[in-house]
């Protein structure tokens, strides 16, 4: 369940229409839709029919920073299990992003991942160029006292965190694209190649949270170009991104073999 929550990442794109475009993502954006002082929690659980069972609670802030000299968004983020699915898994993850203020480029990431006989740390400093990124990255693993780093130039491409990624989705013009459109993004995991990354409109709908609240939201699938342990064709990620200004991503879900993993916005924060 770890892995859908934070990652929302996913597999193979859903057929288009003879019509969709394949969009690539610049690397520079504007920020039009992250603002700091933004506040969000989340609450992700377990759906078998009118059965609910609570699965993790996150949370996300964004506030003005400075990173290396550069007027930056910091995003803090938590992730922890709760209830019922802490007593079979227990989970405890804390991230900290800076993305620059101008162009949504990633600058670095940290995460602090805690789990029942897991802990590790990451750190990946990104430096962008005129014609891709430079990653400096380092994994520190507490469990087995092991520290490993990868350093790569990647061209024509501007791999970034999962986190910072959510974030630029959110600052794309998603309101000029029709069924089928997908969107790339470049996607770094460590010591690993770039990842690309899409979102497949399909449609726009309103759509009910579990608390009730109803949220006219653009529906995505979610995908990677490479099959992974993650995701697969039989059970895809969706999101849904509200149609509001701010794009807030308000719900994702994953079928299981039997139920859903979902995950809604606490529609009053």
């Amino acid at each position: 369940m770890k892995r859908v929550i934070i990652y929302i990442t996913a597999i193979l794109c859903i057929s288009s229409s003879a019509n969709a475009k394949d969009i690539t993502s610049a690397c520079a954006m504007s920020p039009s839709a992250i603002t700091a002082g933004e506040s969000l929690k989340y609450e992700a659980f377990f759906q078998w029919g009118a059965l609910y069972i609570d699965g993790a609670d996150l949370e996300t802030t964004v506030t003005n920073s400075s990173h290396r000299g550069i007027n930056s968004y910091k995003i803090f983020a938590t992730a922890q299990t709760i209830k019922t699915a802490k007593t079979f898994y227990q989970l405890k993850d804390t991230f900290s992003v800076e993305v620059d203020a101008r162009t949504m480029e990633p600058l670095y990431y940290f995460e602090h991942d805690v789990e029942r006989k897991w802990e590790c740390y990451y750190y990946y400093n990104f430096f962008p160029l005129p014609d891709g990124m430079s990653v400096d990255a380092r994994k520190e693993v507490v469990s087995s006292n092991e520290t490993l780093t990868h350093v790569q130039t990647y061209k024509e491409c501007c791999p970034m965190d999962v986190l910072t990624l959510l974030y630029r989705i959110r600052c794309f013009d998603i309101e000029s694209l029709k069924t089928g459109d997908k969107i790339w993004f470049d996607n770094y995991m460590f010591g690993g190649d770039n990842l690309p990354a899409c979102i497949t409109y399909i449609k726009t709908e309103k759509i009910k949270l579990r608390r009730g609240a109803e949220v006219e939201a653009m529906k995505f699938q979610f995908s990677t170009a490479v099959e992974g342990t993650l995701f697969s064709k039989k059970n895809p990620v969706y999101i849904w991104i509200e149609t509001a200004p701010a794009h807030r991503i308000v719900h994702a879900e994953s079928k299981l073999t039997i139920g859903y993993v979902k995950m809604d916005i606490l529609i009053n924060n």
